[in-house]
């Protein structure tokens, strides 16, 4: 064979070859790719946990009775619900009321935080707890503690309060005993018996800036009721919560609905006082405060 002719077949080889892998690239481009498969996530309350709400009826014991009995779980969300963080997210705003209902929580319930922001938000809203009522908290979960993924962490993905985790963690813990606190009813569809809803807390709100704000009050009322049953989903169903009229209340405890404590998340030296109502702010002592604090707990009147 000529160098030619042999030149030429080469050149006729690498053509065809080159011909093959360019059609088999456009056939793979037309093959519809595989999904990727999507994890089904529960949207509505089990069985099991239907029963639960059913069975046993909830019974309300005398409160010596109560006593005696170990605490109820208590879980708290933060943003919305306790407080309010600022438009840069520098500082927080405390819904107000807050010093009577930690409380009374604190000394009827075994309390918990779970929140779906980040962990480092988490560490600066749990300081509107104070130092005591910090170290008394069962467990502060965070976003980490939804069971997401490395992704969706950082996303802005809903989330869902599954009570299941808590109680595969705390096994004394069941939809018998635990209670939670959100102002997202998306967010408890899995427990909705469970779950007191209350109103989202936005000091910016005209709502709040013109009526004041005195949902916790209310939370503490509808909890009293709650210390006390065998069955709190049960009495949940049945009894759901509503918040009381402002005519209802103490004078001098509607007198303050407009006061929120605030603190600066990047300052601990920040924790002021700020009444809404004439728009006056005053710096706070911590340990004066703790001792306000602790005599409020004795003028609290129970309205059950």
């Amino acid at each position: 064979m000529s160098p030619a002719i042999n030149k030429t077949t080469k050149c006729m080889s690498r053509y065809n070859r080159t011909k093959a892998l360019l059609k088999q690239h456009q056939n793979l481009s037309k093959t519809t790719p595989t999904p990727t498969p999507v994890l089904s996530i529960p949207r509505a309350p089990t069985p099991a946990y239907l029963e639960s709400v059913d069975s046993p009826q909830s019974v309300r014991l005398d409160p010596k009775e109560a006593a005696l009995r170990k605490k109820h779980l208590l879980i708290l969300d933060l943003n919305g619900t306790l407080l309010s963080r600022t438009n840069r997210r520098t500082g927080m705003f405390v819904r107000p009321h807050i010093d009577a209902f930690l409380n009374y929580i604190f000394d009827h319930f075994k309390v918990m935080v779970w929140s779906s922001a980040q962990a480092p938000s988490v560490c600066h809203m749990v300081s509107l707890f104070g130092e005591k009522h910090k170290a008394q908290l069962v467990k502060t979960w965070s976003r980490s503690h939804f069971g997401l993924s490395s992704l969706d962490i950082q996303r802005k993905t809903p989330t869902i309060k599954d009570l299941t985790r808590v109680w595969g963690k705390f096994k004394k813990y069941s939809a018998h005993n635990t209670v939670i606190l959100d102002d997202s009813p998306s967010k408890s569809v899995l427990q909705p018996y469970n779950s007191i809803h209350l109103h989202t807390f936005n000091h910016n709100s005209t709502e709040f800036l013109t009526h004041g704000d005195h949902e916790l009050l209310s939370v503490m009322d509808y909890l009293k009721q709650l210390q006390l049953q065998t069955n709190i989903p049960n009495f949940m169903r049945n009894t759901p919560y509503a918040s009381i009229s402002p005519s209802h209340l103490d004078t001098a405890l509607a007198e303050e609905s407009k006061v929120c404590h605030y603190y600066g998340f990047y300052d601990d030296l920040v924790h002021t006082k700020h009444d809404f109502s004439n728009n006056t702010t005053v710096k706070v002592d911590d340990q004066v405060e703790t001792d306000n604090v602790d005599k409020l707990k004795k003028n609290t009147h129970t309205r059950f």
